[in-house]
């Protein structure tokens, strides 16, 4: 019996050792799975790994500047929609030959449009009761502006049809408007410009006595009159959308008045205190002097009229020489990223005179920037007397502005 048991024990131990050794000569390891020799595997390259880890750097923006131009009073009287006449229909585009190029480089243009387009089957007319051809908002567009005010004291010179109408035909243009509205009331608009959000408001301070040729319940919508306590409410409204900086244009003051009134320097105030950043005025006709209120914290830029920019208005039909005298207000506004604030950082202006002149049976009018033409960058044929008329202006305007 123990023979037989030794001789199976014999027999087990020489068939384990055969197959274990057949496993270990197969490459078998009980470290590793049983790799094919067939099969390339290729080892994670550390390097690879570093740079799979590795992004492109982001560039932070940390200013964006963007520049802004103001005009005062765009206004057609019978001379000047006479001089628009051609043999097919009108075109105005003559007066601003030569201040384009300062309109079309900026950013966003603002220009207070001081008549209605009610429609050319009604007529036209000049002072006291305007209505310009439509063509007139075809010379401003391609001028460059990008938005007309459209609340001022003849807004409603040709009742509730010219408020419509008028809004119409600068949307058949695609431009944008401010101050008056078709439905429903329409205080402020926002403008996106480079990623920087500008709130802009627009109001009026009368509307010459014509406040009868609307019911009260579209007065109230249909045109902004200036009322401080719904402007603070407007402003507190438009701030919940977050803009970066915030502008109001006004239409008010006494006409022709080179300095502006009380009234003008009190409410100024009151939107300063109420947070606005920059007031732009237009009315007088005229330009008034610069002003910078500091007392709510903050600094708030106020221009209280920039005059008129094309008109008929002049030494020869008013005998007021200042009515002549315009002004390209260009803004530069600098948005800090890193401390999410804007500033006005500079003011630069044009100044600007109304140039006339008889020829062909009507005038022609050219708005033209003084220093380019003083200067010889701009030539233009002319005497003495009216150098010295666009000397004097240039002087007028910017002594005015405090800004030389």
């Amino acid at each position: 019996m123990r023979k037989i048991l030794a001789v199976l024990l014999i027999i087990f131990i020489g068939a384990f050792s055969l197959v274990f050794g057949r496993l270990i000569g197969s490459g078998f390891s009980i470290d590793s799975p049983n790799i094919d020799e067939n099969v390339i595997i290729e080892k994670p390259n550390e390097l690879d790994e570093v740079d799979n880890l590795w992004e492109e750097p982001v560039e932070v923006v940390e200013n964006t500047r963007i520049n802004l131009s103001f005009v005062g009073d765009i206004m057609f009287h019978i001379p000047q929609i006479n001089s628009g006449r051609t043999e097919d229909g009108f075109d105005f585009s003559q007066p601003f030959t030569y201040i384009k190029s300062y309109i079309t480089k900026s950013d966003y243009s603002v220009a207070n449009f001081e008549t209605v387009t009610a429609g050319n089957d009604r007529g036209f007319s000049g002072f006291p009761m305007f209505n310009s051809p439509v063509e007139t908002l075809d010379g401003i567009k391609d001028a460059g502006f990008d938005l007309l005010i459209t609340s001022n004291n003849h807004s409603l010179d040709r009742g509730k049809t010219g408020i419509i109408n008028t809004i119409n035909e600068i949307r058949n243009r695609e431009l944008d408007y401010l101050g008056t509205s078709e439905d429903s009331r329409r205080p402020y608009i926002f403008k996106e410009i480079n990623g920087v959000k500008l709130a802009l408001f627009s109001y009026t301070q009368n509307l010459n006595g014509l406040d009868n040729r609307l019911t009260k319940d579209e007065l109230g919508r249909m045109v902004n009159l200036i009322n401080l306590e719904l402007i603070r409410e407007d402003y507190i409204e438009a701030m919940e959308k977050n803009p970066d900086y915030s502008i109001i244009y006004l239409h008010w003051g006494n006409e022709y008045n080179r300095v502006s009134s009380q009234y003008q320097k009190d409410l100024a105030k009151e939107l300063s205190s109420i947070g606005f950043d920059l007031i732009v005025g237009s009315h007088p006709h005229v330009i008034q002097e610069m002003d910078v209120i500091s007392e709510y914290g903050k600094d708030t830029y106020v221009l209280y009229s920039l005059g008129n920019f094309i008109s008929n208005q002049r030494y020869e039909t008013m005998g007021v020489s200042y009515t002549e005298d315009g002004v390209i207000l260009n803004i530069t506004l600098n948005k800090d990223h890193i401390n999410n604030s804007t500033t006005l950082e500079e003011i630069n202006p044009i100044a600007t005179w109304v140039y006339r002149y008889w020829q062909g049976n009507k005038y022609h009018y050219y708005i033209l920037p003084i220093e380019d033409v003083l200067s010889g960058k701009i030539y233009l044929d002319l005497d003495d007397a009216t150098i010295k008329r666009m000397e004097k202006s240039i002087f007028d305007t910017l002594d005015k502005l405090n800004l030389k």
